[in-house]
């Protein structure tokens, strides 16, 4: 979060509060309905397609909501150097990289293969959540707080059964998936009672009642020995989950915001929408995706 909250010549504008590790919320009784192990369906990328198409096959669930929305977290994890933004490397678009490739090629075949429930969407809308509820759909891919999203909306009477889990993402794939930087804009009339407000929020005491209610992970990590880490989840039927985020913090990549993030991942967006659904071709049009790229960076 700290990279995150910095200017393009390197100034800490910000402060971090909370953030956002990338996991795996599961429906368990799904993983024992075909005699396996949340361990192996996550060891890889191969290994979690394999187990997509065994649950499909003897359940007729779907793995996860919808194709695209594995594409935003993982790349943020993959396709940048340590502290360096995700979507340029030495200044210039990387929507082509060997890294998107890879991941396009995955979202690809879980789509062709029927094993998601449908090509784009968000895990909120009512045809998911019916699904989650019906244990026809597997995982949803967020951060810390899906976990009160299981309880508040996915599946509160699967929740009460303690039919949920949570685990890492496949491959040992470490990714922020956002948080939250109180920062005071320069036009602000009312700085002294701004920074007033961002001191009394990053109180011990107060970014901790935040995270009890809210399941947000704070972005403080000398927090994490504070004796909440080590509450079960009544959630997740007893899982020390608050703790294994922070284990996850540990081991993120840090990476740099840019003023391109968000073109590019439109750009990047609409491509894999035309390779996943009208088949279209995957280097050329990441070739043609990164030229896109350069002619709006030249506006910024």
């Amino acid at each position: 979060m700290i990279t995150l909250s910095k200017d393009k010549n390197g100034d800490i504008f910000g402060v971090p509060y909370d953030t956002g590790p990338v996991v795996m919320v599961y429906r368990k009784d799904l993983v024992e309905a075909v005699g396996a192990n949340i361990e192996d369906a996550t060891k890889d990328w191969d290994s979690f397609v394999a187990f997509a198409q065994k649950l499909k096959d003897e359940t007729g669930a779907y793995i996860l909501p919808a194709a695209t929305s594995l594409i935003n977290p993982l790349v943020m994890g993959t396709n940048n150097a340590p502290g360096e933004p995700v979507y340029l490397k030495n200044g210039k678009p990387n929507l082509d990289s060997d890294e998107i490739k890879t991941l396009v090629k995955l979202v690809k075949s879980l789509y062709d293969r029927e094993l998601v429930a449908a090509l784009d969407g968000s895990s909120r809308d009512q045809k998911f959540i019916k699904l989650f509820r019906q244990g026809k759909l597997f995982a949803d891919i967020d951060g810390p707080w899906v976990e009160g999203r299981i309880v508040q909306e996915y599946d509160p009477e699967g929740a009460e059964k303690g039919l949920w889990r949570v685990a890492g993402i496949p491959n040992e794939t470490n990714v922020n998936a956002g948080g939250t930087v109180f920062a005071i804009p320069e036009q602000g009339k009312h700085k002294a009672e701004a920074w007033k407000f961002v001191q009394y929020m990053m109180d011990d005491k107060n970014v901790l009642d935040i995270a009890k209610i809210a399941g947000t992970l704070p972005a403080r990590t000398e927090i994490y020995s504070n004796a909440f880490f080590d509450t079960p989840s009544e959630i997740l039927g007893g899982q020390l989950s608050m703790k294994y985020y922070t284990e996850i913090v540990k081991n993120i990549k840090p990476y740099a915001s840019s003023a391109v993030d968000n073109i590019a991942n439109d750009i990047l967006s609409d491509a894999i929408v035309k390779i996943i659904a009208q088949d279209a071709d995957i280097d050329s049009t990441l070739e043609d995706a990164n030229k896109l790229l350069s002619r709006r960076m030249r506006t910024l």
